[in-house]
């Protein structure tokens, strides 16, 4: 159970990510958690001068979301910064959303 001021990161490289990344900090600042997104950070990422940042929020944060939507233009499912990130998940006590997160982001931007 996530206690109020824990941080949540967020990351989502698929097309129309921007308002995908409105309504998860929306919802999370809500349920008085802290929101921290990235939104278009595929791979090229890493070797960026955001990559350091990114990787502190990440393993900074209490629970992780992850969207895997249709891919942007160029792109693949593959093109995504987390991935190589991602055994971190399944090595702690972080826990982590995805395919239904996506499911209820995209009811959520519907509406």
């Amino acid at each position: 159970m996530l206690q109020e001021g824990e941080r949540v990161f967020y990351a989502d490289n698929s097309k129309d990510y921007l308002t995908r990344c409105d309504v998860f900090a929306r919802v999370v600042r809500d349920a008085g958690l802290v929101p921290v997104f990235y939104g278009g950070v595929g791979n090229v990422a890493r070797q960026s001068n955001v990559d350091a940042q990114i990787r502190s929020d990440f393993y900074a944060a209490r629970a992780i979301v992850l969207y895997f939507g249709t891919p942007k233009e160029g792109s693949d499912h593959e093109d995504h910064w987390v991935l190589q990130e991602i055994r971190h998940v399944a090595e702690s006590d972080v826990l982590c959303f995805g395919t239904v997160v996506q499911q209820g982001l995209a009811k959520l931007t519907a509406s």
